[in-house]
């Protein structure tokens, strides 16, 4: 696409906001663009998909385009995404990512894989909404390996939805730990390790293990529930410890 709009794309590139330092920065919509829902806005996506959506965030030629244009540039970027499996190293079979690709030509559902690679190769990060069953899901699922550099992109589950920051005054942790303050559940990561040393880590930072909200009266305090305690924590340690903050 970039041969064919050189001026455009030359001048998104020299942009100096495209990037923001070392603060998370995410993408933010007008006031009184969609429909107003807790510290965001929402409207449908034209063409739902997850491939649609970050190109919704990424690429301006997408976002402003006709649906005739948004369908010719989602057909070229599926096979640039084909082309570029390689370099996801291992961690994925090349022939793998290039089949689930292959499959959203015909709008097929996303997937934990999908999502995973996706966010690898747009270089983003995803916050998952369901606000039906208040959830808030992450991608890569490990908040401890976000990086300060990428893209936040907010999503519901099925990638229908455009939802961007109207308040871009709250931080996203205060944000995510008040979901949780209201009864919502987080993927948190969990932790791994020996258990005495996962004990000694808890012990150290003082943190207060119990086992899940819901669980029967006198449920006993599982491994499980270390690890979980702990990965919450050191989540919330990585995220404070990157300046985490919402950026216009």
């Amino acid at each position: 696409m970039a041969a064919l709009f050189p001026k455009i794309y030359d001048h998104i590139d020299s942009n100096p906001s495209r990037m923001k330092g070392l603060v998370f920065e995410v993408a933010v919509t007008k006031k009184d663009d969609g429909t107003p829902w807790d510290i965001f806005m929402t409207k449908p996506l034209p063409i739902p998909g997850p491939i649609s959506l970050l190109l919704w965030h990424t690429d301006t030629m997408y976002s402003y385009g006709l649906p005739s244009l948004q369908k010719s540039i989602l057909r070229e970027k599926i096979l640039e995404l084909q082309g570029q499996a390689e370099s996801l190293g291992r961690r994925w079979s090349k022939k793998k990512v290039q089949d689930i690709l292959a499959r959203q030509l015909e709008g097929a559902p996303s997937d934990k894989m999908l999502e995973e690679v996706l966010c690898e190769l747009f270089h983003v990060q995803k916050v998952v909404i369901n606000k039906e069953k208040k959830t808030v899901g992450f991608y890569p699922t490990d908040m401890r390996v976000w990086k300060s550099d990428r893209l936040i992109i907010f999503s519901d589950e099925d990638n229908r939805w455009v939802t961007t920051p109207n308040d871009t005054q709250i931080t996203l942790l205060s944000w995510v730990t008040g979901k949780e303050d209201e009864g919502w559940s987080i993927a948190w990561p969990t932790a791994e390790g020996k258990f005495e040393d996962m004990k000694a880590e808890v012990s150290k930072r003082q943190l207060d293990v119990h086992p899940l909200p819901g669980s029967p009266l006198g449920t006993r305090i599982k491994k499980d529930d270390w690890a979980r305690v702990l990965g919450r924590a050191e989540a919330i340690e990585c995220w404070g410890n990157l300046g985490f903050k919402v950026a216009q």
